[in-house]
């Protein structure tokens, strides 16, 4: 059985368009299901589902607790829990940090928070 694809809202993919949605998809498979987003001087790694789904803007980068990469750095990303920046792309990707050994959605499940 294939695992469902879930929105980083925490809700499975919700899309009402079927059109948009393939397409969303598309890009996904094409360029990777992340993209950088920037808004001032500040990064974030965002899913592009969700952007498809809910649009984007900083309050809801914050908001939603997206990690936030080093801007300087193509992929660099930064732990919300210790402050160290990861240059692995496999770190980026999955959001994990070498240094705490846990990935963001344990963190979440710990109660650890982005400090925004």
């Amino acid at each position: 059985m294939e695992k469902e694809t879930m929105c980083a809202c925490g809700r499975p993919l919700h899309y009402n368009d079927k059109i948009v949605q393939e397409m969303t998809q598309l890009l996904v498979n094409e360029l990777g299901e992340n993209v950088r987003v920037s808004f001032g001087e500040r990064t974030w790694i965002v899913q592009r589902h969700f952007i498809a789904l809910h649009g984007i803007n900083r309050k809801l980068c914050l908001e939603y607790g997206f990690p936030e990469v080093d801007k300087d750095t193509e992929l660099g990303i930064i732990c919300p829990r210790c402050g160290m920046t990861s240059f692995n792309p496999n770190d980026v990707e999955t959001e994990y940090c070498g240094n705490c050994h846990l990935f963001r959605s344990q963190m979440e499940q710990q109660g650890d928070k982005h400090n925004g």
